[in-house]
Parts: structure tokens; C-alpha cells; sequence
């Protein structure tokens, strides 16, 4: 069977280990159990897994501490990690998002819904790296000499658009495409909220937003944000956007990469909608599938 990733599940619980490590191998994962939170966090630093499944309710640490340590590890900070547990306050659960968690699942569990949740994670996960070492490969390449840049810039698949300040001066084929444009001079003296809806969902000016963001860009050298971009169609589709301060022919520039993360959204759309519907439910556990509460 295909390995289909590798996923760390910790619980005190030894029977909640092992319902839950035969449910991901039957699905061919390749788990990695442990009922030691400090172990845990050793094994997880020195080998990354690709998810956490985490117990909340732990003796000594509890999975809140742990969650909270991982997220500040350059090594782990990017392996997302699904609280299980019987909490169901919306403290608890508010708590879990900020210390990192992705994604809860509430005991009883269901069989169902646990692979559908770990399936969707793993996806998000493998993108994210996908994307982390397209990025990591062309800051190498920028840095070697800007006439391999300039080839990069040409050749990606993925779209970009250089700012002299929030002022557009050039983009790539890739940039056009993703914005249904036919000409750079679309693009030339356009400012980057330009491309977009006058204000952002949550009521922001969309040229306050870009401001700000390219300012943080410059600050910290890189800067991401999520975003709603306009098609010349006029069709609006939510973007993921990484700014990157690059010296080019002696003058400070923005590089602007964007990525339509809709399929993204509809993933985690989906997964809400799964929630509520098995909120609504209620009572029942599929499949015989129940873990020891805490």
C-alpha cells in the first residue's frame, strides 16, 4: 500500500492509540504513536511528521502546551496539528486556533470524519511545502545573479508582478493569465489594488490593506496575507500573496507572487459544513469508532 503520509497521534490513552493508529494504517498512513508529551515534542522536533493528531487533556503538559511549543520550532511550524478531545466549550476551542491547531475533532469520534479531516490537512500540508520549496528554489536562484532572475521571472508557473512601491512596472505571462489579461501594459504604472474589489470582506479599503502590506514587506524583507483579487472579467477569487524585497538593477522593488488558493477554500469550506451537519447529528458513532474521554 501507498504511504499516504506520516502522522504523530499523542494520547495517554493506550486504547485511544490504538483505535486510532489501526484507523490511519488500514488507510495506509504511516503512524507514529506516543503517550508522552516531552517525547512527543523530542521526536517531533528531530523528525518532523507530516500531521499531529493531539490529545488535549494530558497529565503534566497538556496538548495546548505542546501545540504552543512546536508552533515556535522553525522545524515544526508549518505541520499542522488537529486537537482531539471531549472539550467542547468555545473557549477551549477558540484557545486551540491561537496557540496553532488547524483543525478539532470531538470524541466520540467517527471513522469518517477523522479520515476525511486528516485527508483534507495532508493536502493543505503537501501544497504548502510544494510551494515553500518553489519559493525557497527561486530565492536561491535570485541571489546567484539577476540574469537568472530575469529567466525565472519569464519561465514560473506561478504568477508575479514587480512593484516599485504599490506601482506595477512589469508581471509575467503567469500574471496574465491568472488575471485574464492579454497585455502587460494592462499591468505598467496599474497600482496592485487596482486588481481587486474597492474594499476587502472583512470592509477594509483594499488600497489601505496593499499599503500596509507592502510597507511590513519592506520591513521584514518577505510579508503574506490572504486577499481578494478581480479577474478582467470581473470575477473575484480569493488569492494567497507573498511579497519579497529584492534588489533589482541597484533599486529596491517589491515582488509580488500570487496563488488562487480557491480550491483551498473549498476544502475547508467543506470541512465546516461536515462539522455542522455532525453537530447537528448529534448522538452516534459510525462504525463503532469511539475514544475514551478525557
Amino acid at each position: 500500500m501507498v504511504n499516504r503520509g506520516e502522522v504523530m497521534i499523542v494520547d495517554d490513552t493506550p486504547a485511544n492509540l490504538q483505535l486510532l493508529a489501526g484507523l490511519l494504517e488500514d488507510e495506509g498512513y504511516m503512524v507514529r504513536p506516543t503517550r508522552v508529551p516531552e517525547m512527543a515534542i523530542e521526536s517531533a522536533l528531530a523528525n518532523p511528521p507530516n500531521l499531529i493528531l493531539l490529545d488535549i487533556m494530558m497529565p503534566g503538559m497538556d496538548g495546548f502546551e505542546v501545540c504552543r511549543q512546536l508552533k515556535q520550532n522553525e522545524n515544526t511550524a508549518d505541520v499542522p496539528i488537529i486537537f482531539i478531545t471531549a472539550l467542547q466549550e468555545t473557549q477551549d476551542r477558540l484557545r486551540g486556533f491561537e496557540v496553532g491547531a488547524v483543525d478539532f475533532i470531538t470524541k466520540p469520534i467517527r471513522r469518517g470524519d477523522v479520515l476525511a479531516r486528516v485527508a483534507a490537512q495532508l493536502v493543505l500540508y503537501q501544497m504548502g511545502e510544494s510551494r515553500k520549496e518553489t519559493v525557497d528554489l527561486r530565492s536561491k536562484e535570485l541571489q546567484e545573479s539577476e540574469s537568472k532572475y530575469r529567466t525565472v521571472f519569464e519561465t514560473s508557473n506561478d504568477a508575479i508582478i514587480l512593484l516599485n512601491e504599490n506601482t506595477c512596472f512589469d508581471c509575467n505571462s503567469a500574471a496574465l493569465e491568472l488575471f485574464d489579461y492579454t497585455s502587460r501594459e494592462d499591468f505598467i504604472d496599474s497600482k496592485l489594488n487596482e486588481f481587486s474589489p474597492p474594499t476587502q470582506p472583512d470592509g477594509r479599503d483594499s488600497e489601505e490593506v496593499v499599503n500596509e502590506m507592502i510597507s511590513l514587506a519592506f520591513q521584514k524583507n518577505t510579508h503574506s496575507f490572504e486577499w481578494i483579487y478581480r479577474r478582467a472579467t470581473g470575477e473575484d477569487f480569493p488569492a494567497e500573496i507573498l511579497l519579497t524585497h529584492l534588489i533589482l538593477n541597484g533599486r529596491d522593488v517589491i515582488q509580488a507572487t500570487v496563488w488562487d488558493i480557491s480550491k483551498r477554500k473549498q476544502i475547508e469550506f467543506a470541512l465546516k459544513k461536515s462539522e455542522e451537519r455532525l453537530q447537528v447529528i448529534g448522538a452516534g458513532t459510525p462504525d463503532n469508532a469511539t475514544l475514551i474521554e478525557d
